[in-house]
């Protein structure tokens, strides 16, 4: 059984565990809406200093700016880290209840979440900072500075690949949860990347319907016809995201369920997670 087909065969056992508890994604709307709100807050903060830099196109970068700006830059990933845990957290501890046979609902995910509510900030703090030195060295660096950045945040992407499931199941401390994910990375590697890979590409497959529905908008000769296929995009688009989001935060679920002790995962067969994992 080769990596695509064992990861499509994970991907299809996560959905079959979705499908189960479609209010997990209940949790990956607020935390859309909450990180939009985020965001629109950061730009309006920094709209001031973009301001100052005249054209778009002539803005300066953060470097170039006053020393505060790296400070709002800082706050913006510690909230955006802290907000995007939290709920990942809840869909990662009811998606463990569900592949230990049992039947979460939404109170269980805000338990479990809230009672790991000092480690998701200490992950925070952790990952913004790594985040905003990684910032730095692209604004202060040439293409080769900007290159390691680069390759050093995707390094630590791909090794913090489990450290939601195990916030949620072990509730460690954040270097304790980024030490025990790399450790992982030995036993997972060539399924974190081609389950990233494989739901990236139903991702994208999923979102070429959208089109279906902006070309009559784009077509129409109304602006009410652009408003409403504009609109019809957005929220096809929108649930495509809840969807995607919410199934990958099952995946790395059942990837460290069995990474960690071995445990068959509800749903999935021991043949697929037996030659999925396999020690490098």
């Amino acid at each position: 059984m080769g990596k695509i087909e064992r990861s499509w065969g994970m991907i299809k056992a996560s959905w079959a565990v979705l499908r189960q508890d479609k209010e997990l994604m209940l949790f990956s709307l607020l935390s859309l809406v909450c990180c939009g709100l985020l965001c629109l807050g950061f730009f309006r903060a920094m709209l001031p200093a973009l301001r100052a830099g005249g054209a778009p196109e002539a803005a300066p970068g953060l470097s170039d700016m006053e020393p505060r700006s790296y400070f709002i830059l800082f706050f913006f990933y510690l909230v955006l880290y802290l907000v995007g845990t939290y709920f990942s957290t809840a869909v990662a501890g009811c998606a463990v209840i569900r592949l230990r046979g049992g039947n979460p609902t939404v109170a269980d995910g805000l338990r479990i979440a809230s009672s790991r509510l000092p480690v998701i900030m200490g992950w925070a703090l952790f990952a913004a900072t790594v985040g905003i030195l990684l910032r730095m060295l692209e604004d202060k660096s040439k293409w080769l500075g900007k290159l390691v950045a680069g390759l050093f945040g995707m390094a630590f992407s791909i090794a913090s690949f489990l450290v939601v499931p195990i916030l949620a199941v072990e509730g460690v401390g954040p270097i304790e949860a980024f030490r025990r994910s790399a450790g992982m990375l030995k036993k997972t590697w060539g399924e974190q990347l081609s389950g990233n890979i494989g739901l990236g590409l139903i991702s994208f497959l999923a979102c070429l319907p959208a089109l279906l529905f902006l070309a009559p908008g784009l077509m129409s000769e109304s602006r009410a016809g652009l408003l409403t296929g504009v609109l019809f995009t957005g929220l096809y688009l929108l649930a495509v995201m809840l969807v995607t989001q919410t199934l990958q935060t099952v995946f790395q679920a059942a990837v460290y369920m069995y990474a960690r002790d071995g445990q068959i995962p509800e749903g999935f067969s021991r043949e697929l997670m037996q030659n999925a994992l396999v020690s490098k």
